[in-house]
């Protein structure tokens, strides 16, 4: 078994206290992305150390982090969405809502907290848009097609309260990213989806994926997805093939 604490004494660490703090991480199962946070946590504590002056070199000099395992999120199948759709088919307030929201949610591959923060000022239906704030404080505008536009008029129509945000619960308070979560998450269990993570994020790479398919390209689909970068659009690239 490799040391799974540090030292006491901060000036007294060493690199191969690093190493086999980080390799006791490892061999306790931890997941990739856990054992790199520890590892850029401690990068940033030792980085600020030497900057003090308290220490006058880093132990995390020369030791590369942690190589992330990269996930191939599944996405949604066509008979998954069928069947979510099928139990948003009634005429009530929660299904009438959450069919406007995985439609938008299909339609834009907007992430959880952009969906959830949208504000009935955002939406644009004669333009056919909708403006979201996304990471870094980066405003974009995506484009709704008509059954999505339908599903969030109808939606609208159901509203009897004051609230300006799009989105509200069955008592008609405002619902944050929390709550269209849990109700993703409900829904995917209702409808029995077992080979697709049942969350918020499978419907962004699901969108990303059908964009694809449908013959888009891959950098009119970085902006429609806020990315400031390609290389996360790799794996879908891979998914299509």
């Amino acid at each position: 078994m490799r040391r799974s604490q540090l030292p006491a004494d901060v000036a007294g660490i060493s690199n191969n206290d690093i190493r086999l703090f980080l390799l006791s991480l490892q061999e306790r199962n931890l997941s990739s992305s856990t054992v790199n946070t520890y590892y850029r946590v401690l990068h940033s504590f030792f980085s600020w150390l030497v900057n003090e002056g308290l220490l006058s070199r880093s132990p995390m000099q020369n030791i590369k982090p942690p190589r992330l395992t990269r996930v191939l999120i599944k996405p949604f199948s066509k008979q998954d969405i069928e069947k979510l759709l099928l139990l948003c088919s009634g005429a009530n307030f929660l299904a009438v809502r959450n069919k406007a929201i995985i439609l938008l949610f299909l339609d834009t591959g907007l992430r959880l907290s952009e969906l959830a923060s949208i504000q009935l000022e955002d939406t644009d239906f004669e333009r056919e848009t909708i403006r979201v704030m996304g990471k870094r404080a980066k405003e974009r505008v995506v484009r709704i097609g008509k059954t999505t536009q339908k599903a969030v008029l109808r939606y609208l129509l159901m509203r009897t309260d004051p609230y300006p945000c799009l989105w509200v619960t069955e008592e008609r308070r405002p619902l944050g990213a929390r709550g269209v979560q849990m109700a993703i998450k409900r829904l995917c269990h209702r409808a029995n989806i077992k080979d697709a993570a049942p969350g918020p994020h499978t419907f962004r790479h699901t969108s990303a994926i059908n964009y694809l398919r449908n013959g888009g390209d891959v950098f009119t689909l970085q902006i429609m997805l806020g990315h400031s970068t390609l290389p996360r659009l790799k794996s879908s690239r891979l998914a299509i093939q």
